[in-house]
Parts: structure tokens; C-alpha cells; sequence
């Protein structure tokens, strides 16, 4: 393969990795165009649009790198189209949309920078197809991928310097919001819940409750800590979907997403609250036991 293909073909692996995301989790992946496609019957019809486009594009990328078809016109139809998808995503920063779903690589991308410069870089790509293989260019080409990785590697060690910085300020004690007027009372047994929320378990054992969405980028940002939580053998977790549950969300009046619940096995809530990290849902639940074991007191005592 000449150097003149190579980028095309790396950009039609890309291509085709970013189709197979979507039908990976079509209803997931269609729920995440939503802020390009408002209307939520037209999103399937657009998704399976996207899927056929990228297909084409991957089709007509096979066929220019062995020799059925020019490159050079492919080339620049792949990147006109990716310039535009960086264009509309950068749009969607402005208007302050950063970490809402994207559907680039179907449920898991996010708009975001990272996202135009993904976009943008891409179709900068496909227009290396225009270079001739023999061309000294080339060299230039090497010279700026290697600036460009320099970039990237301070960038993300900046990333990293400031994820370490929130990760000290959320150890040093964060504490999830409760608000009175969201979700149940806390202290009366709710009578939102389904008959077979909760698995049997002896008094000892804490339910709790986790509210998510799928177009909710916190709550795929807080899901390792919601798993790891599942795995204590002091706690009964079940999780409800907004879309899937969405007449518990309504019951127990939960405000958004995540939201979680803490009761006691006669489903009485005793701690609630948004929460944005694990020290956040780990402090709703010491809440709930504090409160639960002065309940608890009060009953012997009475």
C-alpha cells in the first residue's frame, strides 16, 4: 500500500469501528442524537441514515485502496463530511452542550473539544490521500505527528495533574445534596416503590436505590462506583432506569439523575440525595445509617 493510502485506510477503520458502536446498542445509540435530532421518532430513521452513510463511505474507501476507483474524489467527500460533523459539534460547545451524548461511536461519545478536534483530525487525514506517495512532503507530515503527539502528551498530563487535584478535594469529604421537596420523605415508608423492588434480606441490610439515565453523562461517569458499591455484601442495590422505570421515578418523585435512595427493608427511606462521586453516594448511605440506628434507639426506648 503506497504511503498516499495508509491514512485512508486508517480512517476507514475508524469509520467502520464508529458504525459497528452504533448497531452495537441501536436504542442507546439513537437516544444519543438527540441534540441534533429533537424529535425522538425521527431519531431511529437517522441512526440507521448514519449507519448507511459511514457503510458507504467504508465501501468506497475499500474500493479506492485496491485501485477500483480513484482515491482522491473519496478522499474528499470523507473529509468535506467530517469537517462538517467537527462544525456541528463545535456548535453544540458553544450553546453549552459539553458532556451530553454525541452518538459519534454510538452511546459512549460525549460533545465535547476532544470530540471537534477527533472530527477535525480526521478529515485532516483523509486529506493526506491527496499527497502524492512520493512527495517530500511526507516528511513534514512526520514531523508535525510528532509535534502533534508532544501536544497530546502534555495535555494529558495536564488531565491527569487535575483529575489527582479532584480526586484529593473529593477525598478530603464531599457530601451529596439532599433537599427535602425531591424524592420521599425521609423517615415514612414510601409507597412508590414496585412490589418487587427489593430481594428478601434480614435488617442488617441496607436497600439502596440508584436513579440513572442513559443520556445522563454522570451517571456513566459514576456506574464503576454504582458497581463496585453492588458488590458489599451489607447492601441490597437495585438501579431504575428513567426511560424503563420511569412510573417508580414518578412515585418516589425523583428530581434527575443520578439520584439515590437509602431505606431500610420495609422500603422506609432514611437518606436521599443527588450524587456526582462515590465519596457522594457512600455519604448518603452513612446518613442513612446514622439516621436508621437513632430510629432504631428511639423504637427500643419507647
Amino acid at each position: 500500500m503506497s504511503p498516499s493510502l495508509i491514512p485512508l485506510a486508517l480512517v476507514g477503520a475508524l469509520l467502520a469501528v464508529s458504525a459497528l458502536a452504533k448497531l452495537a446498542r441501536p436504542p442507546a445509540s439513537a437516544r444519543a442524537l438527540a441534540w441534533i435530532v429533537p424529535r425522538p421518532s425521527l431519531r431511529v430513521l437517522s441512526l440507521g441514515g448514519l449507519v448507511l452513510l459511514e457503510a458507504a463511505l467504508v465501501a468506497a474507501i475499500v474500493l479506492a485502496l485496491v485501485g477500483s476507483i480513484s482515491a482522491l474524489p473519496v478522499a474528499l467527500v470523507v473529509a468535506a463530511l467530517l469537517a462538517g460533523a467537527a462544525g456541528l459539534l463545535a456548535q453544540a460547545v458553544l450553546a453549552g452542550r459539553t458532556g451530553e451524548p454525541c452518538g459519534c461511536f454510538g452511546a459512549k461519545g460525549t460533545i465535547g473539544w476532544p470530540a471537534v478536534a477527533r472530527a477535525g483530525g480526521t478529515a485532516i487525514v483523509a486529506l493526506l490521500a491527496l499527497v502524492p506517495a512520493d512527495s517530500i512532503a511526507w516528511l513534514a507530515v512526520g514531523v508535525v505527528l510528532a509535534l502533534c503527539a508532544c501536544a497530546a502528551l502534555a495535555a494529558m498530563s495536564l488531565a491527569l495533574a487535575r483529575e489527582v487535584g479532584e480526586l484529593r478535594i473529593a477525598l478530603a469529604g464531599d457530601v451529596a445534596l439532599e433537599i427535602a421537596d425531591e424524592g420521599p420523605t425521609v423517615g415514612i415508608p414510601a409507597s412508590g416503590w414496585p412490589s418487587d423492588a427489593f430481594a428478601p434480606a434480614d435488617e442488617r441490610v441496607l436497600q439502596v436505590a440508584v436513579f440513572t439515565s442513559e443520556g445522563c453523562a454522570m451517571c456513566h461517569r459514576v456506574a464503576p462506583a454504582v458497581d463496585h458499591l453492588a458488590k458489599d455484601p451489607r447492601i441490597d442495590l437495585v438501579r431504575f432506569d428513567e426511560v424503563a422505570d420511569g412510573p417508580v421515578w414518578a412515585g418516589l418523585g425523583v428530581p434527575g439523575s443520578p439520584f439515590a435512595i437509602v431505606a431500610d427493608p420495609e422500603a422506609t427511606p432514611f437518606a436521599k440525595g443527588t450524587f456526582n462521586s462515590m465519596s457522594q453516594l457512600e455519604s448518603i448511605i452513612a446518613t442513612a445509617e446514622s439516621r436508621r440506628s437513632e430510629h432504631l434507639k428511639r423504637g427500643a426506648n419507647a
